[in-house]
């Protein structure tokens, strides 16, 4: 008796601790994760893509989830009898990023099947969540088939690096039961301790409204883990991982009576260079250097169709060096392109995307698997990969039907949707489906019931940074310039588009989007800076250096104002005023190696040599890779009477370029006698 009585008090003061505990979490305003988790992130049934509107009768995507990862969707709670209902499940590819809904190829796919089938109820739902993996397929599913889908179309493999950890937590874990798992989300002291073991959602991006940083709107409900130094093994995990969730999709949707086409997925491999090249664990320091001397050596060599053929041999040598290594093989693709080689070029192009030390986009063998779960039956197959190649002017898939490395341009979806419609609709007139979508290559945001101004901005200008910095400043300035038509008020699009035409000499065209930047944010410094040095470069002095001691006395301790001013002093002919704005510029910032290098380059044209020389060096160690900071070296020692380093600093220059005329010039000025 005594025990039971131990027992119960225990297990009381046990339950009134824990309720005590989820109690004051409550009063605290803790959120339970349900409010937080993606619905895919396989914790309960609580939070789903899709919840039911009892006023309309429909279900429409969660306000979360059309928050963070789906499109705005709707679709009737009871199937149409006789209707024909379609779910498409992919990652942002899928979603229609950077366009919306509205350009992806499940809208087109819908206008043309309810074209063929007029009398007939057709809903094409675009279930896809940005950044989604295979790993989550699965866990969308096995909500989409409680609807009575007819068909799922999964359009995925470019997000198998995307969340490794979570894959393996998912294959690892053992799901407790639906209610289980069900009252545990809505729990806020469960939900606390998920959060704190790491096991809680990734909100990445969440903070930062603007899309500022790459990456951060592909799916904020997705912690997105870097793929850099993705090894052969890894690769390898990842491909049996997506063979096994797809091939258990399709086992899923097979249980439902449903069918399954599985598309393999296209990208932009003549384009897009390779994210991270590296060399083989284990490769000699010897072998590493004769690769890349090799892969120096035909860089330069002139860009004329008479040189191809020796640039190509430098990099097939460079290749049979060091395989693995990615730049080599794109390289290589290039030369092919210039010889005419078009087989060559686009195998290569394959073979620098599959050797991508960190893969943005799905190897190779990843649609060989896809392949091969559609040939083991259950399934069907689109093979969109072969369907670019194809359409792509010799083969070559580039930003003709990409944007940039995965996500098809509107002619792109039109080309997906084509080849549904006609698997899906057999038989059918090809006319029809022509009628049904039209020019699917018109402007996407000027299409109705496009989705909210500022996130289809927000998409854009993020595809615009991702083009950025992969050195495509031409192409990232078309899709800034694409997110000002849709929200001319997006500060950070206008400032960077001014940003890359001032860069590209067309300071007359920066200049308005500086001042556009500026009437979303009167206060933003940078785009000040850069209205001004646009001033600067159409020759309108004295309305830039207004615009830029403005800059420097709202933000003193903004080292790009000061550093622009004194750029803008000096070539006014202010020299001693210049210098001085450009030291303010280098002692605010200590990493400013341009401030340094302009303010060595005044000293040295005032005939301060040897001041001239110390401020060089400071310049040079921090950035060696600015060639007019180390001629002004050169320059100002052999103004201060030491022509044995000048020689040795021209030399180091012929080295890099041995084009350089002015360091040709130097050095043989610097082997004359002094008079």
């Amino acid at each position: 008796m005594r025990r039971s009585r131990l027992l119960l008090f225990s297990a009381v003061v046990t339950a009134a601790f824990f309720a005590g505990a989820e109690a004051i979490l409550r009063l605290a305003g803790a959120p339970a994760l349900d409010s937080l988790a993606d619905p895919a992130a396989g914790f309960s049934r609580a939070a789903r893509v899709f919840e039911l509107d009892a006023a309309s009768g429909q279900f429409l995507t969660s306000p979360r989830a059309a928050r963070h990862s789906f499109n705005h969707q709707q679709f009737a709670a009871r199937k149409p009898q006789g209707g024909l209902r379609i779910f498409v499940l992919g990652g942002s590819s899928a979603y229609g990023f950077p366009w919306g809904a509205e350009a992806a190829f499940a809208a087109a796919l819908e206008r043309a099947l309810r074209a063929t089938h007029p009398g007939r109820a057709v809903e094409v739902i675009n279930a896809a969540g940005m950044s989604y993996g295979s790993h989550r397929l699965g866990l969308v599913a096995e909500e989409v088939l409680e609807h009575e889908p007819d068909a799922l179309i999964v359009y995925e493999a470019h997000n198998e690096f995307v969340e490794e950890a979570l894959r393996r937590r998912l294959e690892a874990a053992r799901r407790p039961p639906a209610p289980v798992r069900a009252l545990l989300h809505r729990s806020r002291l469960y939900s606390a301790m998920a959060v704190l073991l790491g096991r809680g959602p990734g909100e990445a991006g969440a903070r930062d409204g603007g899309g500022a940083t790459a990456g951060e709107l592909l799916g904020l409900d997705v912690a997105r883990e870097s793929a850099a130094g993705a090894t052969l093994a890894r690769k390898r995990e990842a491909e049996q991982a997506l063979e096994r969730n797809l091939a258990g999709l399709v086992r899923q949707a097979a249980g439902r009576g449903t069918r399954v086409v599985l598309c393999t997925v296209a990208s932009n491999q003549k384009d897009w260079p390779p994210n991270q090249s590296l060399f083989e664990q284990g490769t000699p320091a010897s072998a590493r250097k004769e690769a890349l001397d090799r892969l120096a050596r035909a860089g330069r060599l002139p860009r004329r169709s008479t040189a191809a053929a020796a640039r190509m041999a430098l990099l097939e040598e460079a290749e049979r060096i060091a395989p693995e290594y990615a730049e080599i093989p794109f390289r290589l693709g290039r030369a092919f392109e210039e010889l005419g080689w078009w087989d060559d070029a686009r195998a290569a192009y394959r073979r620098a995307a599959d050797r991508d030390a960190q893969p943005a986009r799905a190897l190779s063998s990843f649609n060989q698997v896809i392949r091969r779960v559609a040939q083991a039956g259950g399934a069907d197959l689109v093979d969109v990969e072969r369907l670019f190649e194809q359409e792509a002017p010799r083969g070559l898939v580039g930003f003709e039907l990409i944007e940039d490395y995965v996500h098809p341009t509107p002619s792109g979806h039109r080309l997906i949707a084509r080849a549904l419609w006609e698997l899906l609709a057999a038989g059918a007139d090809p006319s029809v489906f022509e009628r049904a979508v039209g020019e699917w290559d018109a402007s996407p945001p000027d299409r109705p019931g496009a989705e909210g101004e500022k996130r289809r901005a927000d998409r854009l200008y993020n595809t615009a940074v991702v083009l950025e910095k992969q050195g495509l400043a031409g192409r990232a300035a078309e899709m800034y310039e694409a997110s000002l038509l849709v929200s001319p008020g997006h500060k950070a699009a206008a400032y960077n588009l001014g940003r890359i035409l001032h860069e590209g000499g067309r300071p007359d065209l920066a200049a308005p989007r500086f001042r556009q930047a500026l009437a979303a944010d009167p206060a933003d410094v940078p785009s000040m800076v850069g209205l001004g040095l646009s001033l600067a470069g159409m020759g309108r002095l004295s309305e830039s250096l207004d615009q830029l001691r403005h800059a420097a006395r709202s933000a003193p301790g903004h080292a790009a104002a000061w550093s622009g001013l004194g750029t803008v002093l000096a070539l006014s002919g202010d020299l001693a005023e210049a210098a001085g704005a450009l030291r303010e510029a280098a002692r605010i910032d200590p990493g400013d190696a341009v401030s340094r290098a302009r303010l060595g380059s005044i000293l040295l044209r005032q005939g301060r040599a040897e001041e001239a020389i110390a401020i060089l060096r400071q310049a040079v160690a921090i950035r060696h890779d600015l060639p007019h900071a180390r001629h002004d070296l050169a320059d100002a020692l052999r103004a201060a009477g030491r022509p044995a380093e000048a020689a040795a600093v021209y030399r180091e220059l012929l080295a890099d370029d041995p084009a350089d005329h002015r360091a040709l010039a130097g050095l043989e000025s610097a082997a004359r006698p002094p008079r």
